[in-house]
């Protein structure tokens, strides 16, 4: 299914800042490993809810997303696990009928508007409580309240009218990775509120995206704008910290040579997020015409080799090697992963070093090879340039 250009996803950017919607039409879109990540845990959820399954039979289990494969780790299971439990807890008490990745068009408010629901349970009664449930795998917090996705979510699982006759909805954010939150944050609001939120608010910014001066505007909702990079707005609150564009003007001193009255000025423009991101946005943009062989001066493409977390290369010769130490401790309901084994080793007494040769034996780290933009003066082959010798050698 594609996205829409205003879609509940990159709601509060185009609510925020409605140039963003013409200035990235034509622009490529990228796809982190992050998001991809993410492709691949929804899966999980999805086929979970639907087919009745245990989120831990898919560890270890290779899963393709967005041209990129990732093994279903343990993190990943435990994920999706409280996403899971949630929604089946809740269908439990509350009962209803549990739609899962259900598709909705909100032409009725705005054309062009549509998207699916990770989840939404509807409820047996009249006037009861409609739940939508949007999962997230990232780690930034997200809350539930006000949330112009979740909102958006919440009347493509309404509809026009009230169809369903309930009194509120309740949007359910689970995002099991967030620093410094609960896992599960849950907002409600009345059915009338939602409806007046989607003609007042919705609605007027859909249209606002269309005009043909609609302003850009640079705020915290720039972060996953495909159009960073060639913002003007974006590139102006990052060298508005200086009076001058230092691109032009200034010549980076020594950090031990900068005057004290000069010192905080520095540390705000070069570690302030506005300039970070945009250069973050200007170096993807860069990965992404080098991937479709478009010359940079100055740049090259080349493979850097990354090694993953450590596995068990042998796990009957993990059982014969750590169980006289461990006993049953080296088991959960399966073999413990490395690192958990190591910490179970430290409070066994074992020694940093006596830890390190046993399960260097036992462990290896599987390798992945990630393309990364470097200087061309770097002394690493270029990916263009092994490419162009392989055609020459055939």
């Amino acid at each position: 299914m594609s996205h829409s250009v205003i879609g509940a996803s990159s709601a509060h950017r185009w609510l925020s800042c409605p140039g963003s919607v013409r200035l990235s039409r034509g622009v490529a879109g990228r796809v982190t490993e992050y998001a991809a990540r993410g492709t691949v845990a929804h899966e999980v959820c999805e086929r979970c809810l639907k087919e009745g399954g245990d989120p831990a039979a898919f560890l270890g289990k290779v899963v393709e997303a967005d041209g990129m494969e990732f093994t279903v780790d343990e993190a990943m299971v435990e994920s999706v696990s409280v996403y899971v439990n949630t929604i089946r807890a809740d269908r439990k008490r509350y009962g209803g009928e549990l739609l899962v990745e259900q598709s909705f068009n909100l032409d009725w408010l705005y054309p062009g508007m549509y998207g699916r629901n990770d989840a939404s349970l509807l409820p047996e009664l009249d006037f009861d409580v409609l739940r939508v449930y949007d999962y997230k795998n990232g780690t930034k917090p997200v809350s539930a309240e006000n949330n112009p996705q979740g909102m958006y979510y919440a009347l493509g699982a309404l509809g026009p009218g009230n169809p369903l006759a309930v009194s509120s909805v309740e949007i359910a954010i689970i995002q099991p990775n967030a620093f410094g939150k609960e896992p599960v944050d849950r907002w409600r609001i009345s059915v009338g509120a939602l409806y007046r939120w989607g003609n007042e608010v919705l609605k007027p910014g859909a249209e606002a995206t269309e005009a043909p001066d609609a302003p850009l505007i640079e705020g915290d909702w720039c972060g996953f704008c495909p159009a960073q990079a060639i913002c003007k707005a974006k590139a102006k609150a990052a060298l508005a910290l200086f009076d001058a564009n230092p691109l032009e003007t200034m010549t980076l001193p020594a950090p031990d040579t900068v005057p004290a009255e000069q010192l905080g000025k520095l540390v705000a423009f070069f570690g302030a997020e506005a300039f970070s991101d945009w250069v973050k946005a200007l170096k993807a943009e860069a990965k992404a015409q080098l991937s479709r062989n478009v010359l940079i001066p100055g740049l090259k493409l080349v493979e850097k080799t990354v090694r993953g977390n450590r596995r068990w290369s042998d796990e009957a010769g993990v059982v014969k090697a750590l169980k006289s130490i461990l006993g049953d401790e080296i088991f959960d309901t399966k073999l413990k992963s490395p690192n958990q084994m190591d910490k179970a080793l430290t409070g066994a007494g074992l020694k940093k070093d006596e830890r390190e040769t046993l399960l260097a034996s036992l462990t290896d780290r599987p390798e992945s090879v990630k393309l990364e933009v470097v200087s061309e003066t770097d002394l690493r082959i270029g990916v263009a340039e092994e490419k162009k010798k392989a055609i020459e050698l055939f």
